[in-house]
């Protein structure tokens, strides 16, 4: 039960994943957890702890368990042949994310960052984007809202006015390499450039969006909606693909108005990944049952369900999910999501299907 240093670090060099396939895309759960992640550090401190998910994380790095902030990546199949690595949102367990997971699945540059919402599980991994991206402008897209929080965080990130993203396209057009103000190059050909004290950092360009105005990130067109996190407080979600490869990114909802559950039952959806907190009510989450039974109105294809607390242990609760589902008859796949999970799918023919509503339709409910 004791492992070596030797014998974890095999474990994790195992299971590299499965290269793509040409044209093919993928969609990665980076990060399955809640805003502390699993395993909580009181339970890791507490000799008396009776938390047994917790426990179970500490002997195999590589359990379900193991949940880092709310992330996912997109890695889509560009039509000029170049995969794009598209993250969403980068937490305060970005770092861990990065280690446990980019090699995996091949990530050896990010291409842009969009975040759902100002809170430090979807914006305080930010600082190592640095690192990541050290030589490279990087493309980071939020709302105005976001954006304020961030330059408050991390002034010395925001030395340039966002901008708005652009528009999504029918079609994908050629990218173009962003450019760097000349005065702020550090050395010629490196794309490094000297902030305000003097120290080198990769620029990060601000791509403002907007809620129902698609934007475009790397030829791949998203659309942006609001949802409830919260009273009084809202949180983006995404929605992107083609007609029969829709995909609904919805990781911090605690309500669903009827406007946007509207929305959500306008299109058949192939994969929906969903918050669900915990098995008791939460006033800024859904709880697994609510989340759950929502789930089963949207009828998609492959559900997924991440934002776990450890009161969720995979090994025990996503057996009896399955279980439980296929006993009602249900024919469609719900399970609860990992760190590491992903799903192969075809993008080329994502487009602009999911046009904006009528905003008068759509009232803030």
């Amino acid at each position: 039960r004791n492992r070596t240093q030797m014998e974890c670090a095999a474990v994790v060099t195992s299971s590299v994943i499965e290269p793509l396939a040409v044209g093919a895309s993928r969609f990665v759960i980076l990060g399955s957890g809640n805003s502390t992640g699993v395993p909580w550090l009181s339970c890791l401190i507490d000799p008396q702890t009776k938390c047994q998910v917790c426990k179970k994380t500490l002997l195999n790095p590589e359990d379900k368990n193991i949940r880092n902030n709310p992330s996912a990546l997109i890695q889509y199949a560009h039509p000029d042949g170049r995969l794009r690595n598209i993250l969403i949102d980068c937490g305060k367990t970005f770092r861990d994310t990065v280690r446990r997971q980019f090699n995996k699945f091949g990530v050896t540059q990010v291409d842009a960052i969009i975040l759902t919402h100002p809170h430090a599980d979807a914006f305080l991994g930010l600082d190592d984007v640095r690192d990541v991206s050290p030589y490279k402008p990087m493309p980071i897209y939020a709302d105005g809202e976001t954006l304020a929080y961030i330059k408050q965080a991390f002034p010395y990130l925001c030395t340039r006015e966002p901008t708005t993203a652009p528009a999504a396209r029918p079609v994908a057009q050629p990218e173009t390499t962003p450019t760097i103000d000349p005065s702020l190059i550090a050395a010629p050909g490196t794309g490094v450039v000297r902030s305000a004290t003097g120290l080198f950092m990769s620029q990060l360009l601000w791509k403002k969006i907007t809620a129902w105005q698609p934007f475009d990130v790397e030829g791949l067109p998203i659309l942006p909606f609001q949802v409830e996190h919260g009273k009084g407080y809202t949180c983006n979600a995404f929605a992107f693909g083609g007609p029969s490869t829709r995909v609904l990114y919805i990781s911090d909802v605690s309500h669903v108005s009827p406007s946007i559950d509207r929305f959500i039952k306008s299109h058949p959806t192939h994969l929906l990944i969903l918050d669900a907190l915990s098995y008791y009510e939460y006033p800024t989450h859904m709880s697994v049952p609510t989340s759950i039974a929502y789930a089963k109105t949207v009828q998609a294809d492959h559900t997924r369900f991440i934002g776990m607390n450890h009161g969720v242990d995979y090994y025990v609760h996503n057996p009896s999910l399955i279980k439980d589902l296929h006993d009602e008859g249900l024919t469609q796949d719900y399970q609860f999501g990992y760190d590491g999970w992903y799903y192969d799918l075809d993008l080329s023919s994502a487009s602009l299907f999911e046009t904006p509503p009528d905003l008068a339709a759509y009232p803030s409910d």
